[in-house]
């Protein structure tokens, strides 16, 4: 059984909740699953509560929004932040890009 055809089983049965999610969930059970049959995968969505599977996905959410704001602050070098900071002007993206490139060939 695809991806794809264990998340259309999940979308049918839990219909409110995220579909980034449920793809997530899918790609678990397809891995844990292996090459079992499919009754097999159908069982086990069927014995899924929906309790656990918002909790799946809430915990799920949490690590991937923590990743992604852990690198939204890692992805201006603190030099720049020190500038803006004491200027107190806006820098342009073009400032950024020009930085980015002098500082990526100047420090590796």
């Amino acid at each position: 059984m695809t991806i794809e055809e264990i998340q259309a089983l999940l979308e049918k049965k839990f219909a409110g909740e995220r579909k980034d999610g449920l793809r997530m969930l899918a790609r678990t059970i397809a891995m844990t699953a292996g090459d079992t049959d499919d009754e097999k995968i159908k069982e086990k969505i069927e014995a899924m509560t929906a309790d656990s599977v918002k909790d799946f996905i809430k915990e799920w959410r949490k690590d991937a929004d923590a990743e992604t704001t852990k690198s939204n602050q890692t992805a201006e070098p603190p030099f720049l932040l020190s500038l803006h900071k004491k200027k107190r002007t806006r820098l342009s993206p073009l400032f950024y890009c020009r930085v980015n490139y002098y500082s990526s060939s100047m420090f590796t």
